[in-house]
């Protein structure tokens, strides 16, 4: 991601059964972080920033949702 506003990174989680990894995408303006899986398939809609949080840590809290509650259940 080039445009200014807009942040990328990588979050890694430990779940029960290995470790799993998702890019991210964060647009500042509108303080929407977007969510892409890099080890597994999954429809994952972008959520809002959370308040108390970084785009890292809002993108990683959302890859731990995901894993914990869909993925390992």
């Amino acid at each position: 991601m080039s445009n200014e506003g807009e942040i990328a990174g990588t979050v890694k989680y430990r779940g029960k059964r290995r470790i799993y990894t998702a890019d991210y995408e964060a647009d500042t303006r509108d303080d929407l972080v977007l969510l892409f899986p890099t080890n597994f398939t999954a429809a994952v809609p972008a959520i809002k920033k959370m308040p108390d949080m970084s785009y890292e840590e809002t993108a990683l809290f959302q890859l731990k949702k995901l894993v914990d509650h869909e993925i390992e259940a």
